[in-house]
């Protein structure tokens, strides 16, 4: 199946959760805001699967002076 994740598509099987995902690319959960076509995903929802043509971001908040 076909998501568009930050941008940029990609080829995922079809039944991927959320934790799958983030494990694909290497994301660890902690520091992480996962949107669905723009909602943010609490992550008590993480094991639910995405679907196809879906646009994920996933967002990381780091801190400099």
């Amino acid at each position: 199946m076909k998501i568009i994740l930050n941008g940029d598509p990609h080829e995922v099987k079809n039944g991927t959760t959320i934790f799958e995902l983030l494990k694909l690319f290497e994301v660890s959960e902690d520091g992480v805001i996962v949107l669905i076509e723009e909602e943010i995903i609490p992550k008590e929802e993480y094991a639910k699967e995405i679907y196809n043509d879906c646009e994920i971001e996933f967002l990381r908040f780091v801190s400099g002076g």
